[in-house]
Protein backbone atom coordinates (compact mmCIF):
# COMPACT_ATOMS: atom_id res chain seq x y z
CA UNK A 1 0.00 0.00 0.00
CA UNK A 2 1.51 3.32 -1.07
CA UNK A 3 0.55 6.79 0.15
CA UNK A 4 0.23 9.97 -1.85
CA UNK A 5 2.98 12.62 -1.70
CA UNK A 6 3.43 14.62 1.51
CA UNK A 7 5.30 17.88 2.01
CA UNK A 8 7.43 17.19 5.10
CA UNK A 9 10.03 19.88 4.44
CA UNK A 10 8.87 22.15 7.29
CA UNK A 11 9.24 19.46 9.99
CA UNK A 12 12.25 18.42 12.07
CA UNK A 13 10.79 14.92 12.50
CA UNK A 14 7.70 12.88 11.70
CA UNK A 15 5.99 10.06 13.56
CA UNK A 16 4.13 7.33 11.67
CA UNK A 17 1.73 5.30 13.83
CA UNK A 18 -0.34 2.37 12.58
CA UNK A 19 -2.27 -0.64 13.83
CA UNK A 20 -1.86 -4.09 12.32
CA UNK A 21 -3.19 -7.64 12.55
CA UNK A 22 -1.08 -10.50 11.07
CA UNK A 23 -2.66 -13.67 9.69
CA UNK A 24 -0.91 -16.92 8.62
CA UNK A 25 2.58 -15.39 8.47
CA UNK A 26 5.22 -18.13 8.87
CA UNK A 27 8.20 -17.58 11.19
CA UNK A 28 10.68 -15.22 9.60
CA UNK A 29 8.21 -13.77 7.09
CA UNK A 30 7.98 -10.03 7.51
CA UNK A 31 6.57 -6.75 6.33
CA UNK A 32 8.26 -3.38 5.92
CA UNK A 33 7.59 0.32 6.27
CA UNK A 34 9.35 2.06 3.39
CA UNK A 35 10.08 5.70 2.58
CA UNK A 36 10.68 7.47 -0.74
CA UNK A 37 11.56 11.08 -1.64
CA UNK A 38 11.58 10.42 -5.39
CA UNK A 39 14.95 8.67 -5.58
CA UNK A 40 13.88 5.13 -4.68
CA UNK A 41 12.40 3.21 -1.77
CA UNK A 42 14.33 2.62 1.45
CA UNK A 43 13.17 0.37 4.28
CA UNK A 44 12.88 2.28 7.57
CA UNK A 45 11.24 -0.42 9.72
CA UNK A 46 10.92 -4.22 9.54
CA UNK A 47 8.52 -6.44 11.49
CA UNK A 48 9.04 -10.23 11.39
CA UNK A 49 6.77 -13.07 12.45
CA UNK A 50 8.07 -14.94 15.49
CA UNK A 51 10.23 -12.07 16.73
CA UNK A 52 8.25 -8.84 16.25
CA UNK A 53 4.74 -10.30 16.33
CA UNK A 54 2.60 -13.45 16.54
CA UNK A 55 -0.36 -14.29 14.31
CA UNK A 56 -3.84 -13.59 15.61
CA UNK A 57 -3.07 -10.55 17.78
CA UNK A 58 -3.54 -6.82 17.32
CA UNK A 59 -0.52 -4.49 17.53
CA UNK A 60 0.20 -0.78 17.36
CA UNK A 61 3.57 0.36 15.99
CA UNK A 62 5.33 3.71 15.73
CA UNK A 63 8.19 4.72 13.42
CA UNK A 64 9.92 8.05 14.04
CA UNK A 65 12.06 9.67 11.36
CA UNK A 66 14.08 12.86 11.66
CA UNK A 67 16.35 14.88 9.40
CA UNK A 68 19.37 13.09 10.83
CA UNK A 69 18.19 9.78 9.40
CA UNK A 70 16.27 10.69 6.24
CA UNK A 71 15.59 13.70 4.06
CA UNK A 72 12.18 15.09 5.02
CA UNK A 73 11.35 16.55 1.63
CA UNK A 74 8.34 18.07 -0.13
CA UNK A 75 7.61 14.89 -2.14
CA UNK A 76 7.79 12.18 0.50
CA UNK A 77 5.80 8.95 0.29
CA UNK A 78 5.33 5.94 2.57
CA UNK A 79 4.67 2.31 1.69
CA UNK A 80 3.63 -0.83 3.59
CA UNK A 81 5.00 -3.92 1.82
CA UNK A 82 4.46 -7.55 2.85
CA UNK A 83 7.15 -10.16 2.10
CA UNK A 84 5.42 -13.53 2.39
CA UNK A 85 5.26 -16.86 0.58
CA UNK A 86 1.56 -17.10 -0.34
CA UNK A 87 -1.50 -14.93 -0.93
CA UNK A 88 -3.15 -16.09 2.30
CA UNK A 89 -0.21 -14.73 4.33
CA UNK A 90 -1.61 -11.32 5.16
CA UNK A 91 -1.08 -8.28 7.35
CA UNK A 92 -4.08 -5.98 7.84
CA UNK A 93 -3.12 -2.30 8.29
CA UNK A 94 -5.47 0.30 9.77
CA UNK A 95 -5.62 3.69 11.51
CA UNK A 96 -2.46 5.10 9.94
CA UNK A 97 -1.51 8.49 11.44
CA UNK A 98 1.36 10.72 10.27
CA UNK A 99 2.33 13.49 12.72
CA UNK A 100 4.81 16.30 12.02
CA UNK A 101 7.15 17.57 14.78
CA UNK A 102 8.37 21.14 14.25
CA UNK A 103 10.91 21.48 17.07
CA UNK A 104 13.65 18.86 17.30
CA UNK A 105 14.23 19.73 20.94
CA UNK A 106 10.83 18.27 21.84
CA UNK A 107 11.83 14.77 20.77
CA UNK A 108 12.23 12.27 23.58
CA UNK A 109 15.81 11.65 22.49
CA UNK A 110 18.06 12.59 19.61
CA UNK A 111 18.70 9.81 17.11
CA UNK A 112 20.32 9.44 13.72
CA UNK A 113 18.64 6.18 12.69
CA UNK A 114 14.92 5.44 12.36
CA UNK A 115 13.39 4.73 15.76
CA UNK A 116 10.64 2.11 15.92
CA UNK A 117 8.51 0.82 18.75
CA UNK A 118 5.82 -1.85 18.85
CA UNK A 119 3.39 -3.03 21.49
CA UNK A 120 0.71 -5.68 21.58
CA UNK A 121 -2.82 -4.55 22.30
CA UNK A 122 -4.93 -6.23 24.94
CA UNK A 123 -6.76 -9.40 24.01
CA UNK A 124 -10.29 -9.09 22.60
CA UNK A 125 -13.00 -8.83 25.25
CA UNK A 126 -14.81 -12.03 26.25
CA UNK A 127 -18.37 -12.66 25.12
CA UNK A 128 -20.57 -10.08 26.86
CA UNK A 129 -22.92 -11.07 29.65
CA UNK A 130 -24.49 -7.62 29.91
CA UNK A 131 -24.02 -4.33 28.14
CA UNK A 132 -24.18 -2.36 31.36
CA UNK A 133 -21.00 -4.08 32.54
CA UNK A 134 -19.27 -3.09 29.28
CA UNK A 135 -20.61 0.48 29.38
CA UNK A 136 -21.26 0.31 25.64
CA UNK A 137 -24.20 0.46 23.25
CA UNK A 138 -22.79 -2.39 21.19
CA UNK A 139 -20.62 -5.43 21.93
CA UNK A 140 -19.17 -8.01 19.53
CA UNK A 141 -17.21 -11.04 20.73
CA UNK A 142 -15.04 -12.92 20.19
CA UNK A 143 -13.17 -10.82 17.64
CA UNK A 144 -11.18 -12.31 15.88
CA UNK A 145 -13.46 -15.32 15.50
CA UNK A 146 -13.28 -18.70 13.81
CA UNK A 147 -16.97 -19.55 14.21
CA UNK A 148 -19.84 -18.10 16.21
CA UNK A 149 -19.87 -14.34 16.78
CA UNK A 150 -22.14 -12.84 19.44
CA UNK A 151 -23.60 -9.41 18.66
CA UNK A 152 -25.37 -7.58 21.49
CA UNK A 153 -26.90 -4.09 21.42
CA UNK A 154 -28.66 -1.90 23.96
CA UNK A 155 -31.57 -1.40 21.53
CA UNK A 156 -33.29 -4.15 19.51
CA UNK A 157 -31.39 -4.84 16.30
CA UNK A 158 -33.47 -4.70 13.14
CA UNK A 159 -30.90 -5.68 10.54
CA UNK A 160 -27.35 -7.12 10.39
CA UNK A 161 -25.30 -7.10 7.18
CA UNK A 162 -21.94 -8.80 6.53
CA UNK A 163 -19.88 -6.85 3.97
CA UNK A 164 -16.51 -7.60 2.38
CA UNK A 165 -13.67 -5.06 2.30
CA UNK A 166 -14.54 -4.57 -1.40
CA UNK A 167 -18.01 -3.37 -0.37
CA UNK A 168 -19.96 -6.50 -1.39
CA UNK A 169 -22.82 -7.50 0.90
CA UNK A 170 -22.59 -11.27 1.35
CA UNK A 171 -25.12 -11.80 4.13
CA UNK A 172 -28.25 -9.96 5.28
CA UNK A 173 -30.42 -10.70 8.32
CA UNK A 174 -33.71 -8.78 8.35
CA UNK A 175 -36.47 -8.16 10.89
CA UNK A 176 -34.50 -9.47 13.87
CA UNK A 177 -36.06 -7.33 16.61
CA UNK A 178 -33.72 -8.74 19.25
CA UNK A 179 -30.95 -7.39 21.47
CA UNK A 180 -28.64 -10.38 21.03
CA UNK A 181 -27.89 -12.53 17.99
CA UNK A 182 -25.29 -15.18 17.16
CA UNK A 183 -23.75 -15.18 13.68
CA UNK A 184 -22.08 -18.29 12.30
CA UNK A 185 -19.12 -17.07 10.20
CA UNK A 186 -17.27 -20.39 10.05
CA UNK A 187 -18.02 -20.78 6.32
CA UNK A 188 -16.31 -17.52 5.36
CA UNK A 189 -12.70 -17.38 4.09
CA UNK A 190 -10.20 -15.97 6.59
CA UNK A 191 -9.89 -12.20 6.40
CA UNK A 192 -11.44 -8.90 7.43
CA UNK A 193 -15.15 -8.11 7.08
CA UNK A 194 -17.49 -5.33 8.15
CA UNK A 195 -20.68 -5.78 10.18
CA UNK A 196 -23.40 -3.17 9.73
CA UNK A 197 -25.86 -3.34 12.62
CA UNK A 198 -29.01 -1.25 12.37
CA UNK A 199 -31.39 -0.40 15.21
CA UNK A 200 -34.31 2.03 15.18
CA UNK A 201 -31.98 4.75 16.56
CA UNK A 202 -28.47 4.01 15.27
CA UNK A 203 -26.43 2.31 12.55
CA UNK A 204 -23.09 0.82 13.62
CA UNK A 205 -20.27 -0.42 11.41
CA UNK A 206 -17.68 -2.68 13.04
CA UNK A 207 -14.66 -4.59 11.71
CA UNK A 208 -14.53 -8.35 12.26
CA UNK A 209 -11.58 -10.69 11.66
CA UNK A 210 -12.35 -14.27 10.61
CA UNK A 211 -9.47 -16.69 11.06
Amino acid sequence: MTSTNYDLSSYDAVELEFYFYPNSMENGEDFWVRYNIGSGWQTVATYASGSSFQNGSFYVATVTLDNGSVNLSNNARFRFQCDASANQDQVYIDAVTLTGITNGGTLAQAHTTPLQTIRQLSAPAPAPSSLSALESDLAIAPNPTSGLLTVQASDPMQRISVITTAGQQIRLLNNLQENMHQLDLSDLPAGMYFLRIETAEETYTEKVIVR
